[in-house]
């Protein structure tokens, strides 16, 4: 069957300083994160980070102002909004914080992004030994390989796994909620690759170790 309809492709941003100081308040981090999981109102989202709700509204309109979330339409009521996450492809380039105001506002976010990623990869952890999670610790996996490699090594390696997930954001994205097939959870993939401090290396030139990997089962 052929169809004139273009591909899903996400729309790619890549953050300026204005929109990274936007998002350099802890709240609103957290709640563009607990947004990705799925559309949620102020309330909900006041009940589920221990805040007020006119303290989540209140960032909510902030972040919907630089285009980070949106208002799920035919949803909610004039009193209650459902908001949801812009589905997008967002980027920070470093070299667009490199005034004193872009380097804070990066830290703030990023130190938060990063608490946030430990604290879901640790409810999982804790769900999992709970025996909660019985049905998906066989697909779930935690994959850890040292490598010795240049600057322009990594690179490649990060292109490729950034092309992978493209493909698997095209072919698992654009679906409303009916569209998904039953069973379907919101799935985080966690991916860092960086140089690790130069005090913990051990020898010289390349590791004749074997890369380590280990499997979640």
């Amino acid at each position: 069957m052929t169809t004139d309809e273009a591909p899903h492709e996400r729309p790619q941003r890549v953050l300026d300083v204005v929109a990274l100081k936007a998002l350099a308040h802890p709240l609103r981090t957290q709640l563009w994160d607990a947004l990705m999981a799925g559309p949620a109102t102020a309330s909900q989202l006041a009940e589920r980070l221990g805040e007020s709700s006119g303290l989540t509204s209140y960032h909510l309109r902030q972040l919907a102002k630089h285009g980070f979330i949106e208002e799920v339409p035919g949803r909610g009521t004039a009193r209650e909004k459902f908001w949801r996450a812009v589905e997008a492809d967002t980027r920070i380039e470093h070299g667009r914080a490199r005034t004193p105001a872009g380097r804070e506002a990066l830290a703030i976010f990023g130190d938060e992004w990063l608490r946030l990623r430990y604290r879901s990869a640790a409810r999982y952890h804790e769900r999992k030994r709970s025996g909660l999670e019985e049905e998906w610790a066989a697909s779930a996996a935690e994959l850890d390989t040292y490598l010795h490699a240049t600057r322009e090594e990594l690179a490649e390696m990060v292109e490729e796994y950034t092309q992978l997930l493209a493909a698997w954001t095209e072919r698992l994205g654009g679906q409303s909620e009916d569209e998904r097939p039953p069973g379907t959870r919101t799935v985080e993939i966690q991916f860092r690759a960086f140089p690790r401090d130069p005090g913990a290396a051990t020898g010289s030139g390349r590791s004749t170790d074997r890369p380590t990997e280990g499997r979640e089962r």
